[in-house]
């Protein structure tokens, strides 16, 4: 970009989501054993894995919350696929987004969760195109986001996809 220009509120966003997940895949060089940044807040940084999946949801939904309470058995049906789970709460009460996480075990090493102020989660549900609840994406190792249909809540579907493209 030369001087004076500027950049296109959808560049921006992109280049904002573009870093997003590469900071959340790549290494972190300020983070202790086991990948947690320094105060141990869990949830920084997983390693490396060749797909994110991405849950948009929000406490005061309904259907993202039935879908949360099968976490646990989404986590083992794809265990053998190499995956890191990526949660984005949409305009939900701190309060309610740490019991909604706890009451689901919505946990995990290869799980993270992101609470963002609206501004920034608004831009990234405008950039990624979201206009229901829940809403799933599927991101390659690069950050790349895989232009697919993906319902998280059809394992067998989803664990399909991901054999094929391993």
């Amino acid at each position: 970009m030369g001087k004076g220009e500027s950049e296109s509120v959808g560049a921006a966003h992109h280049r904002i989501w573009n870093q997003l997940w590469r900071w959340i895949l790549q290494p972190c060089p300020r983070c202790d054993e086991g990948g947690v940044e320094g105060d141990g807040d869990g949830g920084i940084y997983h390693g490396y894995a060749a797909f994110g999946l991405l849950d948009i949801w929000g406490t005061w939904c309904a259907p993202c919350k039935e879908a949360l309470s099968h976490s646990t058995e989404e986590y083992a049906r794809l265990k053998d696929y190499d995956i890191e789970f990526l949660y984005l709460a949409n305009q939900s009460p701190q309060e309610s987004w740490e019991n909604v996480i706890k009451e689901y075990n919505v946990s995990g090493d290869n799980v993270a969760h992101y609470n963002l102020p609206a501004l920034q989660q608004n831009a990234i549900e405008r950039h990624l195109d979201v206009h229901s609840f829940p809403t799933y994406k599927l991101f390659n190792r690069e950050g790349n986001l895989l232009d697919l249909e993906i319902d998280a809540r059809d394992l067998d579907q989803l664990a399909g996809l991901l054999e094929q493209m391993e």
